[in-house]
């Protein structure tokens, strides 16, 4: 996901998505978030997704979020809640210059927040070296185990769907 709000206001919300295997060639294996100037306002979300070993050869093994603008106040924020952030690859997972991520009811693998780069707030229901215990990732299953600690640690407030229509997995 390339996210450019340079000249204007970019606030994509993405839900129930998987985000697997990506590569960049220079920074930010899944997403890419960006405001250059004063007038650029990046205001990403993303809910119910899986971020699985995502890797650049740069910066942000999943995320990569930059604010070039001399403004004082964070230009891009990333929300993150009820998601499952799991890399093998070594490396910040989430790099920020002049930035801020959110990270709410999000299973990672890493073991606290700040090893996860400068600029992450982790908030309330985060599981650390937390495993999800996915269905089958060979055959790109990326739903959960009836057992996985990712079961319970979501919080339901940020799930967009009426008790009438749930989704049919994980």
């Amino acid at each position: 996901v390339l996210n450019n709000a340079d000249n204007g206001r970019s606030a994509p919300y993405f839900e129930n998505c998987v985000f697997a295997k990506n590569t960049s060639v220079f920074d930010g294996g899944s997403v890419y978030n960006f405001a250059r100037n004063t007038n650029g306002i990046n205001a990403s979300e993303f809910v119910n997704c899986t971020f699985y070993n995502a890797s650049s050869n740069r910066n942000g093994e999943v995320l990569f979020a930059e604010n070039s603008s001399t403004s004082p106040a964070p230009r891009v924020v990333t929300k993150l809640r009820n998601c499952i952030i799991w890399n093998e690859a070594s490396g910040r997972t989430i790099y920020e210059t002049r930035t801020e991520s959110q990270l709410t009811n999000c299973l990672v693998k890493e073991p606290n927040c700040s090893v996860m780069g400068l600029g992450v707030y982790c908030l309330e229901g985060m599981v650390f070296n937390g495993e999800p215990s996915f269905q089958n990732v060979a055959a790109n299953d990326f739903s959960i185990q009836y057992d996985s600690q990712a079961k319970k640690a979501g919080n339901n407030e940020s799930v967009s769907y009426t008790q009438s229509t749930p989704p049919t997995k994980g």
